[in-house]
């Protein structure tokens, strides 16, 4: 994501081609490196909206604590982020529920981003960013029906939880408190099985997070983006101004 270019419109095709998207100037940089300046652009171009930041899908804290230093950096005392994830892996349900529920159960064999929340919460404590970190515990399809940003209003919605139920979950629960410019945005997901890419695109199963992202997309029609991640497109969906006049919060 780069502030000084159009970012191209993004179509299910893309989404299903997972195709890369990477700027030459970047060419020279590692995928780590990549990611960690989408990761960077994203909060900065959040903080061009009023409200909080939620990030569904924590796991080892180490996303929120590159957001939480790029917000010191810029000086941002009036935003909080809500750092949201089982840390406990997947739920029943949502590998029963997602299309990739083959891939979510090797992430869960793997133990693939679990966490503990104590030790997350000492790494923001050890990288001096605690203050603006909210660590929020459970299921993310029931927390998110309570959790109302201090706020009043969301500037990011961060989806990195790959499992589509909590992420159409988040979206459906929180969309409420979206404010203008608001950006919804899923990264570049994780397939475990890479045959998926063997099959014609029509046929190809989406990442939960992508396919609950198209879904947002085709209900409310807003303009819908990619960018790089690393050397993967991510994808996130702009709340226009005119969205907020209907919402009762």
């Amino acid at each position: 994501m780069r502030f000084n270019q159009a970012w191209p419109i993004a179509s299910e095709s893309d989404m299903k081609n997972s195709c890369a998207y990477v700027d030459d100037d970047l060419l020279h940089l590692s995928d780590e490196q990549r990611k960690y300046m989408a990761i960077k652009e994203v909060i900065n171009n959040s903080l061009l909206a009023d409200g909080d930041i939620i990030e569904l899908g924590t796991g080892t804290g180490r996303n929120t604590i590159t957001m939480a230093q790029e917000m010191r950096k810029r000086g941002i005392q009036n935003k909080k982020i809500y750092a949201l994830d089982t840390f406990s892996g997947y739920t029943e349900s949502d590998m029963i529920l997602d299309e990739n529920e083959s891939g979510l159960r090797v992430n869960m064999d793997t133990c693939r981003w679990m966490g503990n929340p104590g030790l997350v919460e000492k790494r923001f404590i050890d990288a001096d960013v605690e203050e603006f970190i909210t660590i929020v515990v459970g299921d993310i399809s029931e927390t998110t029906k309570y959790l109302r940003p201090q706020s009043g209003k969301i500037a990011l919605l961060y989806i990195d939880c790959n499992a589509y139920s909590p992420s159409i979950a988040a979206i459906n629960n929180l969309e409420k408190y979206f404010s203008p410019g608001c950006l919804v945005f899923t990264d570049s997901g994780h397939y475990v099985n890479h045959l998926n890419y063997q099959a014609p695109v029509e046929d190809r199963v989406l990442v939960g997070e992508h396919r609950a992202l198209l879904e947002y997309y085709k209900r409310t029609n807003y303009p819908m983006f990619r960018t790089f991640f690393g050397d993967c497109c991510a994808f996130f969906i702009t709340v226009p101004p005119s969205s907020w006049e209907y919402r009762d919060v």
